[in-house]
């Protein structure tokens, strides 16, 4: 729909001696009847992308959701985890001193002794891997949540902000954005895991030797 305004100024117009003038007003409106079809199509064709960019968002929303619960899930395993292994840990290592007293006094072999110190360098080992796998799986869940940076304070001072650059969440509609989901926490039963463990059978002292 268009307003269009015309005036002329004219002289000895058309055969007519002197000066003439005219002044036209106009409202002019314009409608395809019909294209082919090709306003349809690109109404279907935009309501197929609108369609495609849902279906991505809610992939990438099961994604996210399956990822943070997995990484939450694991700091709450390696953090029971941990537990056992520390006590598994200092056990041995109450054990690889009592053996190095009995070697002391020959009622250990080297072997013996050997076997109990490898024995602590192994559970020592699996204590520092759980405790490197869990501030990982602490990484990944504030990553997931979108507090990465926050939490290890690493905002640079002229980053721009996401309201700067146009994406704040006040612009956004609540119904275009991943819902928050609590994920499900697994739990794990550790008296029925000591209770089936078979149980450890330590060597028999040697005989002091003569």
């Amino acid at each position: 729909l268009d307003f269009k305004m015309l005036h002329s100024l004219d002289r000895n117009l058309d055969g007519v001696r002197g000066r003439s003038s005219d002044s036209i007003a106009q409202l002019v409106l314009n409608y395809n009847l019909f294209r082919g079809g090709a306003d349809n199509a690109r109404l279907f064709q935009a309501i197929e992308n609108l369609n495609q960019a849902k279906e991505l968002r809610e992939k990438a929303c099961r994604d996210l959701r399956q990822t943070l619960s997995i990484a939450f899930n694991d700091v709450q395993r390696l953090k029971d985890q941990l537990e056992f292994l520390n006590q598994h840990a200092l056990s041995t290592e109450k054990a690889r001193e009592a053996y190095r007293q009995q070697f002391d006094i020959g009622q250990r072999t080297l072997l013996d002794l050997l076997d109990t110190q490898n024995e602590y360098y192994e559970a020592a080992r699996a204590y520092a891997n759980a405790r490197f796998n869990q501030i990982t799986a602490q990484a990944r869940t504030f990553a997931g949540m979108g507090r990465m940076m926050a939490t290890i304070d690493a905002v640079r001072p002229d980053l721009p902000t996401a309201k700067d650059v146009g994406q704040d969440k006040e612009a956004i509609d609540p119904a275009d954005m991943c819902g928050p989901i609590a994920p499900v926490v697994t739990t794990f039963d550790a008296a029925k895991a000591m209770a089936d463990a078979p149980p450890r059978i330590n060597p028999p002292a040697t005989a002091p030797s003569r």
